[in-house]
């Protein structure tokens, strides 16, 4: 990637909002990663973000599902899924880099199980960074990479391709459910 070029992506109008005008008022490059789901406006007044910074949208015990952009509604679903077995933290990754290292850093200490749902290939993908950091971290843990795979796509409709790339909620809620009975947490 680009030396010093931060990347980032909204989970709703507001963060995107905030994330234009946090861009405007920065001296580097700056990336910001749309969705190609229609968000919808919603007239406020806008803030600037810490570099960089994640954000906790819930809190559990058992296990940390990091995501971004348009997967957020799906990750929270995802935790409302499973609630009844598995209490899941869903984290909003904004950036993508820089990283949270500090809130990152404090997941890889409390969670044995992480997993990262992104809809981005493998390959230079967050959750590969992630796991490269949690090594260097000498992390003991699990981590799971939920993404595209690095192959050409057959098209069709967003919901179809994901239900193909077992990215959908039930999908992924399945084999988070099947990942931590195979790891007793």
């Amino acid at each position: 990637p680009i030396p010093n070029l931060i990347i980032s992506t909204p989970k709703d109008s507001t963060e995107a909002g905030n994330l234009l005008y946090t861009a405007v008022m920065m001296n580097s490059p700056f990336v910001i990663r749309y969705s190609k789901e229609k968000l919808e406006y919603k007239k406020d007044t806008y803030e600037l973000l810490e570099i960089g910074s994640w954000e906790v949208l819930s809190s559990g015990s058992d296990a940390v599902l990091i995501t971004y952009g348009s997967f957020i509604p799906k990750a929270l679903n995802i935790k409302n899924k499973l609630k009844s077995k598995i209490d899941l933290t869903v984290i909003n990754a904004r950036f993508q880099k820089p990283i949270d290292e500090k809130m990152y850093s404090d997941l890889l200490r409390k969670y044995k199980n992480i997993f990262i749902y992104e809809e981005q290939t493998f390959i230079n993908s967050l959750g590969s960074y992630l796991v490269n950091y949690a090594n260097e971290k000498k992390y003991k843990g699990q981590i799971r990479i939920f993404a595209i795979p690095d192959e050409f796509i057959l098209q069709g409709k967003r919901d179809e391709i994901f239900k193909n790339l077992e990215l959908d909620e039930e999908s992924v809620a399945l084999r988070i459910t099947n990942l931590l009975k195979e790891d007793v947490y």
